[in-house]
């Protein structure tokens, strides 16, 4: 039995049987849900009230959150694709492999791959890919 709780009062706010992974939580109000950590891997959250829930530490991977009320939340930049780097200079997103330079030209551009550039999902890649192409640059990595 998984128990969420609020963050701010402590009271009990739901009880799940099991854990939250793959959980239907469609349309759960969970406003100011203590889910630091959880597992909510491809938890249904579609449209769920999560305003003011700890999401840190949350694997949200391949979670649906589309109509979620995430005002106020506590949440990384989730991200429909993994991105990460070699100490190379090489950042990869998703499957796919480019340097910085590369991948600026991309992004300017309009070519597609599989997710549509006027979806919100895009929007949160790019976050993704800008963020750590910040890191690159502070670190020294690539250059």
């Amino acid at each position: 039995m998984t128990t969420i709780k609020n963050r701010f009062t402590d009271e009990t706010i739901r009880e799940i049987d099991g854990d939250l992974r793959g959980a239907n939580l469609r349309g759960a109000n969970l406003y100011g849900a203590d889910l630091y950590g959880a597992n909510l891997r491809g938890a249904n959250l579609r449209g769920a009230n999560l305003s003011d829930a700890d999401l840190r530490g949350a694997d949200l991977y391949s979670a649906n959150l589309s109509d979620a009320n995430l005002r106020g939340a506590d949440l990384p930049i989730w991200c429909k694709w993994s991105v990460t780097f070699t100490i190379a200079g090489v950042v990869k997103i998703g499957y796919k492999s480019m340097t910085v330079p590369e991948w600026d030209a991309w992004f300017a551009g309009t070519d597609e791959f599989e997710t549509p550039r006027d979806h919100e999902s895009f929007v949160l890649i790019r976050a993704n890919y800008e963020a750590v192409k910040t890191y690159m640059q502070i670190r020294g990595i690539g250059q």
